[in-house]
Order: structure tokens, then sequence, then C-alpha cells
């Protein structure tokens, strides 16, 4: 083990000393997280999430910055499959290939990396919550009835009770590199370990709508409106700052302190979380409406921007600085009848990014490619999920819409040169290069 790592090792035991501390129980080195039987190995995975597909954003700031490369050229199917029922998430991905989907009447399905079915399991009724998969690979989800379920080896392994009330949204679950996890419900933050016993509760001023971030000592979370709020498990949530309006798309964190938003569909948003400043980063031009998510690798942030005629991707620089302007789809006039210009459509667009600089993308109007770093455009012949209808949420938010029922339900990387689509019918298409 390196200084580094044992330094942070050293750090991640104080966090949860400081924990246990807050809830009057005690901590052991060796205990920190899970439950110890004296006829059972003891298992303490650590590290990050196994890989670049186990959460929403790859990482727990939600760059969208990938590890392993995207595909870059010569773009095909390599399968695609039904889960049989509606969803309003993103699969997530394995380290060893394998593909999750969250159903809609509340099954989780399981297929390995060629697309067979390895399982199917129920972890309650109605559409659950985003799932994350932890470092010690157990799946991890909120249900509609409040609890945080973990599911590994096509089986619940624990059942957790975070909510009392019905939450009608819950923000994406935050691995964290001891093996834990983060999962809001209807406002209520809870720290759980990998076997899914509670470590720390806390209760937010108002539901956050985005996927819970991490900083090295803190969560993160985003209400729809752009409030956002700081939790040290032990304390209580703190205001951090104010977006300043409907932030499209999940943030990103820039460093331990920096949160970057779209907001309104007209800017980018920089908060600082320390000073609880907010700056205009970036505005789009007239006619122009920015997308969210955004996605960051290497000081630059990636955005789509749609005007009238195209789409285009758009990379923003430390300054404000525009280095990469480039149409990846475009399509005929659409300007309203007495000249104005249409509103941004009701539909998630989705980036991500690789180490070499390779953005893959998935326009509102449903066109799919990479953009090279050389500025090259490859797309799909076809059409995969369909532009989605406007008016029908997974999370209820305003239009434009968080997630919808109907067309695109996400976009994750897939282990070296693939990549996973869900479509909201339930629809699963692996794409990789030849």
């Amino acid at each position: 083990m390196t200084v580094m790592a044992r330094r942070h090792l050293g750090r991640l035991r104080a966090w949860h000393l400081a924990v246990a501390a807050a809830l009057g129980v005690g901590v052991s080195g060796a205990a920190m997280a899970q439950r110890f039987e004296g006829n059972k190995p003891l298992d303490l995975p650590y590290g990050p999430p196994p890989s670049d597909g186990a959460m929403e954003g790859v990482d727990a700031r939600r760059s969208g910055a990938t590890r392993a490369p995207l595909p870059s050229r010569d773009l095909r199917v390599a399968w695609h499959k039904s889960m049989g029922e509606a969803t309003g998430y993103p699969p997530v991905v394995g380290a060893d290939g394998a593909v999750f989907a969250v159903g809609g009447r509340g099954d989780i399905l399981e297929v390995d990396a060629s697309g067979a079915e390895r399982s199917r399991v129920s972890v309650g009724l109605g559409l659950p919550g985003p799932a994350s998969l932890l470092t010690g690979g157990t799946l991890v989800l909120v249900n509609n009835s409040g609890e945080a379920v973990g599911v590994r080896s096509g089986r619940v392994v624990f059942r957790t009770r975070v909510s009392d009330r019905s939450p009608s949204s819950r923000a994406d679950p935050l691995p964290l590199e001891d093996g834990g996890v983060v999962v809001e419900a209807a406002g209520e933050l809870s720290l759980l370990d990998g076997q899914g016993n509670v470590r720390a509760r806390a209760t937010l001023p108002e539901r956050a709508a985005w996927s819970l971030l991490g900083t090295s000592s803190s969560i993160v979370a985003v209400t729809a409106e752009g409030r956002t709020y700081t939790w040290e498990p032990g304390r209580e949530p703190v205001r951090a700052g104010d977006l300043g309006g409907h932030v499209m798309g999940r943030p990103v964190l820039v460093g331990d302190h920096t949160l970057l938003g779209v907001v309104d569909g007209t800017h980018l948003e920089a908060l600082d979380l320390v000073k609880g400043i907010a700056v205009t980063r970036a505005a789009a031009n007239g006619g122009e409406w920015f997308l969210g998510p955004p996605a960051m690798s290497r000081g630059v942030l990636y955005l789509l921007a749609w005007t009238p005629t195209s789409v285009l991707l758009l990379g923003v620089g430390a300054a404000g600085q525009e280095p990469r302007r480039v149409a990846v789809s475009t399509f005929g006039t659409s300007l309203l009848a007495d000249g104005g210009v249409p509103s941004p459509p009701p539909a998630r667009a989705s980036l991500l990014v690789d180490p070499g600089g390779t953005v893959a993308f998935r326009t509102p109007e449903d066109a799919i490619g990479v953009v090279t770093p050389a500025g090259e455009v490859i797309t799909m012949g076809e059409s995969f999920c369909g532009p989605a209808l406007p008016g029908l949420t997974a999370r209820g938010s305003p239009v434009p819409p968080a997630r919808t029922l109907r067309g695109f339900a996400g976009m994750s990387a897939a282990g070296p040169g693939a990549l996973m689509l869900g479509c909201a019918d339930g629809q699963l298409v692996k794409i990789e290069s030849r």
C-alpha cells in the first residue's frame, strides 16, 4: 500500500469514528464496514466503484469522465434486449460487463455482457428510484416504500428503512470508497455500510432532485431549483448556496468546492460551496439553449446546445472560453411562425468523455454518436429510443423533465470501447466499435 493510500485510509477511518461518536456507538478499525461473524472471513471492499457504468455520471463528482476509452469509430449494435417493462433510468454496468436495469413495476433485470438474462428480482411494487453499484458489487436503490434495497447475485441481500414517507423523488445513490453508500428518500439522507447498516442520518430542508455528489469530506445535494446543501455525516445539513434557477440535468463538481450546472437552459453557473457565491461561467448565444447534464475532463466542461437548426457540442474552459464548438446533428429550420425561437426540447441529452478527449453523445432528437479529439463526428445511422413525449416525467420536474417515461432513459459506459443505452420502453442497446 502506498503512503498516499495509507493516509487516505486514515482519513476515512477518522471520518467514520466521528460519525460513530455522533451516533453514540463504538467502532473498531476492523468492523467499520460490516457486521463481523467469527465463522466467516472478513471482507472489507475498498476503492472506487467497480466500473465506469456503476453510477450515473461515472464517479462521485458526476463528472461523466470515464477511465476506459469510449468507442471511437465504426459504431455498431452489439446486441439489444427488452426487459419487458418501462424504465426511467440509465442502465448500470458492472466490472464484468453485466448490465442492470430498473423496471417500472419494481423489477431489477440483470443480463451478462452478451445480453443473456442472468436474473430478475423484485424490490417492491411501483417505480423504484435509480440504482448504483457499490465497490463490493451490491446494487443499491430506494424502492417505492422508502426502503434502501441491496441486490447481489440475483437476490435481495438487505432491506433498510430510510424513510417513513413514500418517496416521490429519489436522488441517485452515492457509492463510497469504503464500500458504503449514501441514499436520499423524500429529503432524508442515510449513510449505510455495504450490508445496509445505518451509520448516520439527516433530514434536508427540501427534497433533492439530482444525483448526490461527494467531496472528500461531505455529501452535496441539489434541488430542482438549484438550492444546494452540504452534509458532513454526524452534523446537520448546511445551505451552501443557490445555482439560481431550474437545473437542467445533474450538476458536476470541480474539485471539492465548485459546483457547475446548466441553469434555465440559458447559462452555465458555477457555485462556490465554501463562499456561497454563484457566478456565470458561460451564457448561451441568441437562439441557443444549453442542455444538461454536462461532462468534465482535463479542465474542459462539455455540454450540448440546441439551436433552431442543429445540436452543437461545446467545450468550455476554466475562464469561460469555448475551445470547442462542433455540430453533432442538424435538422430543418424550426423557427416559430412569429419569428421566435422554440423552447428547449422536453428530453434529456447525455454526454460521456474519455481520457483521450473522445466525447460520446445522445441528443434530444435521438442522434447517437461520438466526437473524436480531432473534431470528427461519427453517428449511428439509426434511432433507438425515439424522441420523448413532453409532460411525462419520472421525477415530477417541470419541462424540460429530468427523465421521461417515453423516449430515452440514459446512457452508460460499458467497458473499453462500448456504451449501453436504456430506452424508456425497456429496450437495452449495447453499442461498440467494430
